[in-house]
């Protein structure tokens, strides 16, 4: 990924969280201003808690749930921000190189995103927006921390994990993890806190050689670089 397309990458994410941010913020209002309308004062108290954070409270309890909802206006919300959010992947995606298209169509399939078509097949629902919006973070800081570990720049790949531990074993962009990245730089102090300090498993694999490695024997076409994109390296399956 060259400084051009880490921009039209950058730039993509940041317009699709800023969406994500406008809806969550709206449905917030929405529901802060229908607890205030409630006659019933026990009603009006509960719910009033509950819309001090109603949708980070759903997602935390449903993150991996889509639940469907029965408000027409919030409905309403949420198949706009689908539909948003699949255009601008729709004139983004074909500008990016094919490892890093491939890689955020990855993610968008666990919301029910079709990588052929380019869809989602289904709306977003309002209990997994927080976790969408960190996850879609998650990848904005990838973009920078998986090359610093390249580069041996520390402080970039501390914070980032920091923020997002769970991307200690993911492979990034480039198919390789930070450990690895870090291993094959030679970068000893980058490598010893990755291991000792987040406990990073010298035994991930990378997911880009792991991939060529379930090739199967005779399928001849599949194995050839040129198809693939690249030239696979047997001893980088794992670190």
């Amino acid at each position: 990924m060259d400084d051009q397309e880490e921009k039209k990458l950058c730039n993509c994410l940041n317009v699709i969280i800023k969406y994500v941010d406008d809806v969550l913020k709206q449905l917030n209002t929405k529901c802060k201003i229908d607890s205030n309308t409630t006659t019933d004062t026990s009603s009006t108290s509960n719910a009033t808690t509950t819309c001090d954070d109603p949708l980070f409270d759903n997602s935390v309890q449903n993150n991996n749930v889509n639940s469907f909802t029965v408000d027409i206006e919030e409905d309403e919300l949420l198949n706009k921000l689908t539909n948003d959010i699949q255009t601008t992947l729709k004139n983004c995606l074909p500008t990016l190189s094919t490892l890093c298209s491939d890689y955020i169509e990855q993610f968008l399939h666990g919301y029910h995103f079709n990588k052929d078509q380019r869809v989602f097949t289904e709306a977003l629902t309002a209990n997994i927006l927080y976790s969408f919006r960190q996850n879609l973070k998650a990848l904005l800081m990838a973009a920078k921390a998986y090359p610093a570990a390249y580069k041996n720049e520390k402080e970039t790949v501390k914070k980032f994990l920091r923020l997002h531990p769970d991307y200690k074993d993911k492979s990034g962009f480039w198919g390789t993890t930070l450990l690895y990245s870090a291993a094959r730089g030679g970068f000893i102090d980058l490598v010893t806190y990755l291991v000792e300090t987040v406990s990073c498993s010298v035994n991930a694999q990378n997911q880009r050689e792991l991939a060529f490695a379930l090739i199967t024997d005779n399928d001849t076409d599949r194995q050839d670089p040129a198809i693939l994109g690249y030239d696979p390296d047997p001893k980088l399956a794992a670190t």
